[in-house]
């Protein structure tokens, strides 16, 4: 429960901070920096939640949390580049983008991925985009990944 309180007591800060609205900017190369208060959200509070949770929620507290206002950094640990696997963290943030570009008519359910993903057509020439967001296309990410992206950037 009190890890749950903490997660809560963040989100309430972040979340209802609306004192300034600033207008929403993109990332590009670099992700802008900002103070806290320059986008509505008190600064002491913020400090005061991120230590709380470096308190609570365990070895990496508060080291690997970046907190991002209107596209813009208002808080970050000292540990924010360390890459590590987040699993099914993706599920949600890949079925909204994907929904968003079969809204836009970029794609369909039924694409291939092999078609976005040259790089995969030897292994998975059937597999579409709905295999994929149903988790049934029997991909297996291990060892293959970095292959998969390097190929994809050389691409571009």
């Amino acid at each position: 429960m009190r890890t749950f309180r903490s997660w809560a007591y963040c989100a309430v800060l972040v979340g209802s901070s609306v004192l300034a609205a600033q207008p929403l900017v993109f990332p590009g190369v670099r992700w802008e920096e900002a103070t806290a208060e320059s986008q509505g959200v008190d600064g002491k509070t913020l400090d005061e939640a991120a230590n709380l949770l470096a308190r609570t929620v365990g070895r990496n507290g508060s080291h690997e949390l970046l907190i991002i206002r209107n596209g813009r950094i208002i808080w970050n640990g000292d540990n924010i580049d360390h890459r590590h696997g987040v699993w099914s963290v993706t599920k949600s943030f890949t079925s909204t983008v994907l929904g968003l570009l079969v809204a836009d008519g970029k794609c369909t359910l039924d694409t291939r991925v092999a078609e976005v993903l040259p790089a995969l057509r030897a292994h998975y020439p059937d597999m579409t985009l709905r295999h994929l967001a149903s988790m049934t296309s029997g991909y297996r990410a291990e060892g293959v990944l970095e292959k998969v992206s390097q190929a994809k950037l050389q691409e571009r």
